[in-house]
This record gives structure tokens, sequence and C-alpha cells, in this order.
């Protein structure tokens, strides 16, 4: 994570640079700043989820950082979501990677 001329944050993540964004509501929203990342971070300041998006501002993965409190269905923790945006208009989060 890097700190940019403006005082923002970046990350990288697979070559591509994007604007750090945190929240700590309950849910994130689908749609988002162009080329950004959302972050969902609990009341202690504990990452939950980060929410990427692309040049659109349409959602391109999630990264869980739990189980969502049903391990059996999410072994695997950080696990994966990739989004299908083919239709703009409704926007659908894959099965996760795991």
């Amino acid at each position: 994570m890097g700190q940019g001329i403006s005082g923002h944050t970046y990350i990288y993540h697979n070559g591509s640079k994007y604007l750090v964004t945190q929240t700590t509501n309950h849910t994130i929203s689908i749609t988002g700043v162009p080329n950004s990342v959302c972050q969902k971070i609990d009341d202690k300041g504990n990452l939950i989820k980060e929410r990427f998006y692309d040049s659109n501002g349409n959602p391109i993965v999630d990264i869980d950082y739990t189980n969502h409190g049903n391990p059996k269905k999410h072994p695997n923790v950080p696990h994966k979501h990739l989004w299908d945006c083919s239709d703009p208009k409704n926007p659908i989060r894959g099965d996760a990677d795991d």
C-alpha cells in the first residue's frame, strides 16, 4: 500500500493500481469509484472484505477475509467471488473459488 501525492492511499492488485476507500457499513455498494477498491472493516479495524471496481466502476472481484459464519460452505479464508457484469443492469456475484 502506498500514499499518492494528494494523500490518497493506493494498493496494487494483479498489476493494476487501485484507489482505496474504507467503510464500516454493513454492505458495500455494488458500483463504485472507477479503478478503486472498497475495504469493509469491522469496529476493531479488522479487514472483512475488499471489493475491486473496474474502469467503469463495475465490480470485478470480492475478496472475503471471513467464512461468513459458514465454514462448511467457505472452508478457505480468504476466498474470492468473481462478478459477472455482462448485463450492467444486473451484476451477479459468483460463487466462491473455494
